[in-house]
């Protein structure tokens, strides 16, 4: 369901996410999600946490992201959406200030 809400909200079309999302269940590697194996709960958080943040709920998206870094230990490069986000905002911000004066 995260991934369905963030295609929508990323593709801006309701049937191009349902696509994406049917193609993320039916993948090759997907065979890792229906095992035990700590790749689906990883999957999860991050997807949530990718969620939260494009929808502006930053504190539950470092909370979703921070337990994506206890599921796997690569979860701790998830910490580069907001260092994106941090640069993306200082240059909107530094290019609407110059392009005021």
């Amino acid at each position: 369901m995260y991934f369905y809400r963030l295609s929508v909200i990323i593709l801006k079309d309701p049937s191009a996410a349902l696509q994406a999302s049917v193609l993320f269940c039916f993948n090759p590697a997907s065979i890792f999600y229906s095992s035990i194996y700590s790749e689906s709960l990883y999957a999860l958080f991050s997807v949530g946490g990718c969620y939260y943040l494009v929808s502006r709920a930053n504190n539950i998206a470092v909370l979703w992201l921070a337990l994506s870094g206890f599921a796997r230990s690569n979860g701790v490069l998830n910490a580069g959406y907001f260092g994106f986000q941090a640069m993306h905002q200082a240059y909107d911000a530094f290019y609407l200030k110059k392009s005021a004066f």
